[in-house]
């Protein structure tokens, strides 16, 4: 079986018209890795592929989920691998494009299998987080996970919020649910990766273009 093809790079890298490429020479289909494309109420803001790229190969978890739901690494993860299962046993190649590291990293190396976190417990974080700041935040945490606070910067919010979350939602330190993870879908010699890497200047150029394309194409009603 031929292996899947990773491509992972940062905003207007390249990234879908490298993979539409691909897919139209090797026959492919492409698997979105953007954590905020999957969201079908945000077109424009996201880039996401044109109607006319979309016709020129299948593409699959684009614009599948309501903003109103929450939608997990996890959940793309399982829905990846029926995608991927699909394709292969058609006798194409999955062509996995994105810029979301943690998509990826699902993928190659398993997730940790963390226990939900209620919305009370994250409500209640939040709201640590707007009135104490990530320094209180932090100062929390290293008294019930030091080694977590030690290892964590006391301004990243995302990863002190979740590391106390899930404190409080089940009295153990996050990295003992860390040492422990699921199986693969993607093990070795099952991959090829290919990560984009612009000169930055011309990637800010980019950036600036397509900025600009999207206040055209109404992202601020959006």
């Amino acid at each position: 079986m031929r292996p899947a093809i990773l491509i992972h790079g940062p905003t207007a890298s390249g990234k879908t018209a490298i993979s539409i490429d691909l897919a139209e020479k090797l026959g492919g289909e492409i698997i979105n890795a953007d954590s905020m494309q999957v969201y079908k109420d945000l077109n424009v803001l996201t880039a996401r592929p044109s109607q006319d790229e979309l016709k020129r190969v299948p593409h699959h978890l684009f614009g599948q989920v309501d903003a109103e739901n929450r939608y997990s690494t996890g959940k793309w993860m399982e829905d990846a691998k029926r995608k991927i299962s699909s394709i292969q046993k058609r006798g194409n190649i999955p062509i996995i494009a994105g810029g979301t590291g943690l998509y990826f990293l699902s993928l190659i190396q398993g997730l940790s299998e963390i226990p939900p976190v209620p919305e009370e417990i994250r409500a209640e974080v939040r709201n640590i987080q707007l009135t104490e700041g990530t320094h209180g935040l932090h100062s929390r945490l290293e008294k019930v996970d030091p080694e977590s606070a030690e290892r964590l910067e006391r301004t990243d919010r995302q990863r002190l919020s979740r590391a106390y979350e899930v404190w409080l939602a089940t009295g153990r330190a996050i990295s003992d649910f860390q040492s422990k993870r699921s199986k693969p879908v993607l093990g070795e010699g099952d991959w090829l990766g290919v990560a984009l890497t612009p000169p930055r200047a011309r990637l800010y150029a980019r950036i600036d273009r397509r900025f600009e394309s999207m206040m055209m194409q109404g992202a601020m009603l959006e």
